[in-house]
C-alpha cells in the first residue's frame, strides 16, 4: 500500500511538474522578453548545479541507510545531523560556483535576483527529501511540492506584470523551496528525529561513501545544466539561452515522467 501511494504521490507531482513550465514559460516569454528570460533559465541552470553539489547524491546513497533503521529514531537521528554538517559545508562551496559563474559569464544580474537564488539553494540544501524517502513516506513529501509549485505558479501570474519585475522570479522559487524544506522538516521533528552529537570520522566515512553517487549526478549536471552557462558565458546572448533553456526544461521534465516508480 505504502509503495502504491508513493508512486502515486511521485506521478501526480511530475506530471505537475510538467505541466508549471508549459503554463510557465510562454507566459514569462511574453512578458520579460527573450532577453530577461535568457537571465532567469541562466540563473535556473546555476542553481540547479548548485543544487546537485549540495545534494551530494543523498538521496540516493542515505535513503537506503535510513531504511534499514527507519524504526530507530537514534539511527535517524545520527544520520539527520551528519548529512546538515555535510551539507553545511557543501553550501559553501555551491555560493563560490555560483559567484565564479556569474562572474564569468560576463552578463551584470540583480542584486535581487542573484540574491533570491542564493535562498533559494540554501532552502533547498536543507530539504530532508531523503528521510521521506528512506522511511517510504514520500507521498507526503510529493503532496508538499505540488502545492507550493501551484502557489509558486500563481505567483508568477500575479507578481510579474512587467519586464523589469523579472527579478523577483528568483524569490518565487525561494519561497517555494522555503515552504518546502521547513514543513518538511516539522514533519521530521515530529516522527522524532533529534540533533544528535555525532563523530568527525563518521561525517568522512559519509562523504566517502555517498561521493560516487554524487558524481555520477554531477556529470549528468554539468552534460545538461551546464550548456545554458556554456551558452551564457560564451554565446553572448541571452536571448540564445532562453530558446535553448525553455526547450531544456521541458525536456527534463518529460524525462522525468519515470521517476517515479525508480524513487519509490
Amino acid at each position: 500500500m505504502s509503495l502504491r501511494k508513493n508512486i502515486s504521490g511521485l506521478a501526480v507531482a511530475q506530471i505537475f511538474s510538467y505541466i508549471v513550465p508549459l503554463l510557465q514559460f510562454p507566459y514569462l516569454s511574453r512578458i520579460v522578453g527573450d532577453s530577461f528570460l535568457g537571465a532567469i533559465i541562466f540563473m535556473l541552470s546555476i542553481s540547479q548545479m548548485a543544487m546537485v553539489l549540495t545534494d551530494y547524491g543523498f538521496d540516493l546513497s542515505i535513503g537506503e541507510q535510513i531504511a534499514r533503521g527507519r524504526k530507530n529514531k537514534k539511527w535517524l537521528s545520527v544520520f539527520y545531523c551528519q548529512v546538515a554538517v555535510i551539507k553545511t559545508i557543501l553550501l559553501i562551496f555551491a555560493f563560490m560556483l555560483i559567484i565564479g559563474a556569474l562572474n564569468i559569464s560576463g552578463h551584470a544580474f540583480p542584486i535581487q535576483l542573484t540574491l533570491g537564488l542564493i535562498i533559494c539553494v540554501m532552502f533547498n540544501a536543507y530539504n530532508p527529501y531523503w528521510i521521506f524517502q528512506g522511511l517510504e513516506k514520500i507521498y507526503i513529501y510529493s503532496a508538499l511540492v505540488i502545492i507550493s509549485r501551484f502557489f509558486g505558479l500563481m505567483l508568477v501570474y500575479l507578481i510579474i506584470k512587467i519586464p523589469e519585475d523579472y527579478i523577483y522570479y528568483s524569490w518565487i522559487l525561494a519561497f517555494q523551496a522555503g515552504a518546502i524544506t521547513l514543513i518538511s522538516h516539522y514533519f521530521v521533528i515530529k516522527w522524532g528525529i533529534q540533533i544528535r552529537r555525532i563523530k568527525v570520522k563518521n561525517i568522512i566515512k559519509q562523504l566517502k561513501y555517498s561521493f560516487d553517487f554524487f558524481l555520477s549526478r554531477a556529470c549528468v549536471s554539468l552534460y545538461s545544466s551546464g550548456c545554458s552557462v556554456f551558452l551564457a558565458t560564451f554565446g553572448g546572448s541571452l536571448n540564445q539561452v532562453a530558446i535553448y533553456g525553455v526547450a531544456e526544461q521541458l525536456y527534463k521534465a518529460g524525462v522525468q515522467v519515470f521517476s517515479p516508480i525508480i524513487s519509490a
